[in-house]
């Protein structure tokens, strides 16, 4: 099944190669070898979900190498495998080199967590979705939800436009319940089109806010509260947040969450690391 994905615009490859080229490469320049023939190719050095290999491309392509191969992002590699290759002279292929590995291993870095949290999930409830926070670094916004979807993961919440979530941060500006209350009742009514989140923190929270929202979004509760909110709230759509990783996503399917948001997708400390060889043709 072919998987949703997001489009980086060539404005921002054009800034990663900026970015990194400056002005000139000095030592490619200094040695005097960019004229020479020149082969590229980067490999896992362990299994994932590879992603970015399309951006490496447009690089490439940008730098007038000639690209040979590009994995598709979302493919499941295995190690030493080579997810993709260009060749061209060596100047253009010195520059593409570290930017096409870094896009590479920051993609399939979030792409295999992602991946890692749907199977977990998707073994316990095969119809449930596993959503990534807001929580990307900004600048590589775009990179980061593509690679969310390419490990079978999705975007609960690109940005503030999309989806009305209330906070408590949002209810504090009210005197008092009835006041929101009434202000919700009347935006469900207002916003047809778009669904009423409500961000919860206690059952106790859950129990007051069900009638209003079409969705609770529930913040580091423990599986035990889901379960309970589930029993009490049977018809709202439980989004599980706050905290959610590998070793507790299962316990939180089994308690009833009909969505996962998490941001663990976004951090790790030992990102997914690839091996590049140049050689002279």
């Amino acid at each position: 099944m072919a998987r949703e994905t997001s489009y980086i615009k060539q404005s921002v490859i054009d800034e990663w190669i900026a970015e990194e080229i400056g002005y000139f490469d000095l030592t490619t320049n200094a040695l005097g070898i960019g004229d020479k023939e020149a082969a590229i190719e980067i490999a896992t050095r362990g299994d994932c979900a590879v992603c970015g290999c399309e951006e490496a491309a447009l690089i490439a392509q940008k730098l007038d190498l000639i690209v040979k191969s590009c994995a598709i992002s979302g493919k499941l590699v295995r190690q030493k495998e080579i997810v993709f290759s260009a060749i061209g002279n060596a100047q253009n292929v010195h520059l593409a080199w570290r930017i096409a590995q870094n896009v590479i291993s920051f993609a399939s870095t979030i792409s295999t967590r992602t991946n890692r949290l749907v199977t977990l999930a998707k073994a316990i409830n095969p119809s449930i979705s596993v959503g990534c926070t807001r929580k990307s670094i900004p600048s590589a916004k775009a990179l980061s939800l593509k690679a969310v979807l390419a490990g079978g993961g999705s975007v609960h919440r690109a940005g503030l436009t999309e989806t009305f979530l209330l906070f408590n941060e949002h209810r504090v500006f009210f005197d008092d319940d009835a006041q929101l209350f009434d202000k919700l009742a009347e935006i469900k009514r207002r916003l047809i089109e778009k669904k009423i989140i409500v961000e919860v923190k206690s059952i106790d929270e859950a129990i007051k806010f069900a009638p209003y929202a079409d969705i609770l979004q529930t913040d580091k509760l423990s599986s035990n509260d889901i379960r309970e909110i589930k029993q009490i709230a049977p018809n709202t759509h439980i989004a599980v947040a706050g905290g959610i990783d590998p070793n507790n996503i299962q316990e939180y399917v089994k308690a009833g969450a009909d969505s996962i948001v998490s941001s663990w997708q976004f951090f790790c400390d030992k990102p997914i690391d690839f091996e590049v060889n140049i050689s002279r043709r």
